[in-house]
């Protein structure tokens, strides 16, 4: 008698048993959960499901293998999810940090920041919630999953048309980083001409599109690329470090020339007679602005900043504890805010009105740790960029062709069309700030916030009142996230529609 075996969860958990690398489309999603639901729950067990939130987070290698590093940071210990979650949460968003505090003043800013990252704990809380209240054959909760239990297909084609825009806004985001980045070093090494530094930008975005990042879309597998996450993190880690050391060294110097966004005061902090003149007269706004401008530029940045939420469920699923998530939350929260609040507060007070929204296109006087860390963002988003757009066309693919790998023509064709829009729209918008912003109106809204809190509300039984007040406190968040957002996307369309959009910045990095 032949007798075919199937591994139980136990085994796969305990690794007993080598896994397969099988992909699941959304059409297998369908067949599985329904052929699932004619047999016995608990005597059969479903195998793990490869959802597009799987896909992303394999790409972005939040994975862990069996190695030291495993066995100290694996993602089932403790240290190990703290670590992953940072490194979903911690990202290029850094780079405008600076920017939004511009944007809102240093207080309204410190506590716009401190807003969303409660809204950030609220809503990885709401998608734990969720997947506990997931039924029994659902082995491994993603938002995939979810949408296809909350809505049917259509919440599902829904939710994986959001990812794909919001992919596509990241891999766009990257490309406009790097290529501000490196037309900046062209200016100061090579002495280019500053007046033709646009004409450079779109030349660089051509240039290297065609010659790294279309070659390496072209891969159908981004194991190789899978450091790119932690290449970001570190890069962001430094950041923080140079930033702080680059304000106690600027702090006490002014700008020589007097425009519109020269600097003005001293800012370092331990000197109080001066540190007072900063805020004072006619610059209450850097402590608190209050502007509808002010307050409809920072929030999305903020938001876009916490863009971890599709992360939570394969740390959730390595745990398979609720409170140890919660804990998880809290400390990689905790961590992520404190990054954001020192580079964004100390950048701030470094170049007061002058701050760029690529906080490392400003002028910090030939140092070479941010020289440094700029060519490290550089080579991190541009190297991060090919993940995206691999990830995307899985997407399509699975939503066209119920297939995430399809054959060559149509293949270089898909990866083709993709990477053109990219270039398209990175020529189109110059400035970083304003895609964060774009994205963190748009689609991290939708993803982050609205979703968690309409699966809670759906799965969760009227009758159930263990989770009543942060039902509740859902409700205010999507309120306030979407009458924000809203307001922001119309303001943005505005703002591009009539040319006023974010000022040029003139204290850039000079090399010479």
């Amino acid at each position: 008698v032949i007798r075919t075996f199937r591994p139980t969860m136990t085994d796969l958990k305990q690794n007993l048993i080598p896994t397969l690398d099988v992909r699941y489309s959304l059409h297998d999603i369908n067949t599985r959960q329904k052929d699932l639901s004619d047999h016995d729950h608990d005597s059969v067990e479903s195998s793990p499901l490869d959802s597009t939130d799987d896909i992303i987070q394999s790409h972005l290698g939040k994975t862990t293998s069996q190695s030291f590093f495993a066995r100290y940071f694996g993602a089932k210990s403790m240290k190990g999810a703290v670590f992953n979650l940072i490194v979903a949460v911690v990202g290029a968003g850094i780079l405008s940090f600076p920017f939004a505090f511009r944007a809102a003043g240093l207080l309204w800013g410190l506590f716009l920041l401190l807003m969303c990252t409660y809204f950030s704990y609220l809503s990885l809380n709401l998608l734990i919630i969720a997947s506990d209240y997931m039924p029994p054959h659902i082995v491994r909760p993603s938002y995939l999953t979810l949408s296809l239990q909350c809505g049917g297909r259509k919440l599902a084609v829904f939710t994986q048309s959001n990812v794909i825009l919001s992919l596509l806004g990241s891999a766009i985001s990257r490309m406009v980083g790097a290529g501000g980045i490196i037309v900046i070093l062209y200016m100061a090494l090579f002495n280019g001409d500053k007046t033709e530094g646009h004409k450079f930008y779109i030349y660089f975005i051509v240039g290297f599109s065609s010659l790294i990042i279309f070659p390496l879309s072209l891969m159908r597998s981004m194991s190789s690329l899978r450091f790119t996450s932690l290449l970001s993190v570190t890069c962001s880690l430094l950041l923080t470090v140079c930033l702080s050391i680059e304000y106690f060294i600027l702090c006490d110097s002014l700008d020589v020339q007097h425009n519109e966004s020269y600097k003005d005061y001293k800012t370092c902090f331990w000197k109080t007679s001066e540190f007072k003149n900063v805020f004072t007269q006619n610059h209450y706004s850097r402590m608190a602005s209050f502007t509808l401008n002010g307050f409809l530029t920072a929030i999305p940045i903020f938001i876009f900043g916490y863009n971890c939420q599709p992360n939570l469920f394969p740390i959730y699923d390595s745990l398979q504890n609720a409170s140890k998530m919660q804990r998880v939350i809290k400390y990689a929260l905790s961590i992520s805010v404190s990054l954001y609040i020192i580079s964004g507060s100390f950048a701030f007070l470094t170049f007061l009105n002058g701050t760029c929204g690529n906080i490392l296109l400003n002028d910090f006087h030939t140092s070479p740790e941010m020289v440094a860390a700029a060519i490290l963002f550089t080579v991190s988003m541009v190297l991060a960029t090919p993940v995206f757009i691999n990830a995307i066309r899985e997407n399509i693919n699975d939503m066209i062709w119920r297939k995430k790998q399809i054959p060559l023509i149509p293949h270089i064709l898909v990866t083709f069309a993709i990477c053109a829009v990219c270039v398209t729209i990175s020529v189109l918008v110059s400035d970083i700030a304003t895609v964060f912003g774009l994205i963190g109106c748009t689609t991290n809204p939708i993803t982050g916030y609205i979703l968690p809190t309409f699966f809670v509300w759906k799965l969760v039984p009227k009758h159930d009142q263990q989770h009543r007040t942060i039902k509740i406190l859902s409700l205010v968040m999507v309120l306030i996230v979407a009458v924000i957002s809203l307001l922001s996307l119309g303001f943005k369309i505005y703002t591009f529609a009539t040319g006023n959009g974010t000022e040029h910045c003139e204290n850039v990095q000079s090399l010479e």
